[in-house]
């Protein structure tokens, strides 16, 4: 079955654009424990190319991934997000722009660990 489009990000950053994450140390930790809870729980699978990392999640995540992908937007607008859902699952898609390589080795790394990788 086709995956059925979501949401994709309508910003797209340019190598010119500032690379910052907006979010602040106090939340941080919280927010990161939150991708690590819906790994613990939903993760199916991964892939991380260069600057894009694709992951897979169990159907039963996608109401918390869309309200956790809203709220990667609103830190991270230099990132692009599509999230994509059919009967098997969902997928979400993360792309950086160039010259992110770093930022998005670590921010793959919030997404796919489960709490007692900690």
């Amino acid at each position: 079955m086709a995956l059925q489009l979501y949401k994709e990000n309508a910003m797209r950053a340019s190598a010119t654009d500032s690379i910052a994450y907006l979010l602040g140390l106090e939340a941080l930790a919280p927010r990161i424990a939150l991708l690590r809870q819906l790994a613990d729980r939903h993760l199916a699978g991964h892939h991380l190319k260069g600057r894009t990392l694709l992951i897979r999640y169990r159907p039963a995540a996608f109401a918390e991934l869309c309200r956790i992908v809203e709220l990667e937007r609103s830190c991270c607008a230099f990132l692009r997000f599509r999230l994509e859902q059919d009967a098997e699952g969902c997928e979400l898609t993360i792309t950086a722009p160039e010259g992110a390589e770093d930022a998005m080795r670590w921010l793959a790394a919030q997404f796919l660990a489960a709490p007692e990788d900690r």
